[in-house]
């Protein structure tokens, strides 16, 4: 059977703004024999990021208490790549980084993330030159994690690797086990909830709500009704979504929501 994912990096208590938070682990013995059932969730709380200490990094606070398991010094996590500037890859970039962060966990880098990420997220990009590896490098026991663009195929020696839905297209089933990072696609796909990997909020997006908007360590903001004074009933719908989301603008329009549809938009 394939080696679950999600079994053979569980592990407690890592806590930072982007977090590879693993919960509900049972002993060393079951998840050797990949029978663990995991909660896991990748993410960033506001809680971790205030107004004086933000940055694009995933320094672990309490390393001294993370209990290893020894099944995760025998194998490499690796994640593959993609080159461009949207959502899924920078997932892809947070999930390495994460891993990155989990001691005693080996990172295995496939290609290499677009070069806009290395402002964003520096510890990783500095460490791109330790974790690039070759397909042909690869070990059988290795655990690949590549997004829902790469179809289900044996990538050099691993058989069936993890695909972890960043998109609604190639859910399977087939040989591969999938990983989800929302409920939605998970419900689509029939995976189980701790199957779900979630990302978080670009760093920076962060920082500038917390200097801008008056965005609190709790997830509160500073000054709620003035900030709710200011809203306006317009939504704005990026243009490669306008077929997907037809139905849903009619819907606003009728609601007297005012629908503007964005061309060009980017980072």
């Amino acid at each position: 059977a394939t080696p679950s994912f999600l079994a053979d990096v569980c592990q407690h208590h890592l806590l930072d703004t982007a977090q590879l938070h693993m919960m509900s682990c049972k002993d060393e013995a079951d998840v050797d024999h990949h029978s663990s059932h995991v909660l896991t969730q990748l993410r960033a709380t506001v809680r971790e990021i205030v107004p004086s200490a933000t940055k694009a990094s995933t320094k672990l606070t309490n390393v001294s208490r993370v209990p290893l398991l020894s099944q995760l010094l025998r194998r490499k996590i690796v994640i593959q790549f993609l080159g461009y500037i949207t959502g899924g890859p920078e997932a892809l970039v947070q999930l390495a980084l994460a891993v990155h962060d989990a001691h005693g966990v080996h990172l295995g880098c496939l290609g290499k993330p677009n070069p806009f990420y290395a402002a964003e997220y520096p510890d990783l990009w500095n460490s791109m030159p330790n974790c690039s590896m070759a397909v042909e490098n690869l070990s059988p026991d290795d655990l690949v994690v590549v997004p829902e663009v790469t179809q289900c195929e044996p990538i050099g020696k691993v058989r069936a690797p993890n695909i972890w839905l960043l998109g609604s297209s190639n859910i399977g089933p087939d040989e591969c086990p999938r990983l989800s990072h929302n409920h939605w696609l998970a419900h689509l796909a029939s995976i189980r909830a701790d199957s779900i990997l979630f990302p978080y909020i670009t760093p920076s997006i962060v920082t500038h709500a917390v200097q801008n908007a008056g965005l609190l360590p709790d997830g509160s903001f500073q000054n709620l009704p003035d900030l709710a004074s200011q809203k306006e009933r317009i939504v704005l719908l990026d243009d490669d979504a306008v077929m997907d989301f037809h139905g849903v603008s009619q819907q606003l329009k009728n609601a007297n929501i005012n629908v503007i549809v964005v061309t060009g938009y980017s980072r």
